[in-house]
């Protein structure tokens, strides 16, 4: 793991990513972070990235509405438990 910067977090638990952190990865003011623990208890902030909203896979992704996307495998499902 490779380290960037420390950082104070406030009195309301919020930290300030540093600005080459935000511009290498495209984070502006509306990204959305996953907040993670690893298998070694380490927490590990990601950019959030488009998933299958039924099962997380990330393949032909299709809005279903404003927040979920379905993908192409799931849709195929969902047709079928429809006929």
């Amino acid at each position: 793991m490779k380290f960037i910067a420390t950082k104070t977090i406030d009195e309301i638990g919020r930290i300030v990513l540093p600005l080459s952190l935000r511009s290498k990865y495209q984070i502006s003011a509306d990204s959305e972070v996953d907040i993670c623990i690893d298998d070694n208890g380490q927490i590990v902030l990601r950019k959030t990235q488009p998933c299958c909203a039924i099962c997380n896979g990330a393949d032909n992704l299709k809005a279903f509405d404003e927040r979920n996307r379905i993908c192409t495998h799931c849709r195929t499902k969902i047709k079928e438990i429809d006929e």
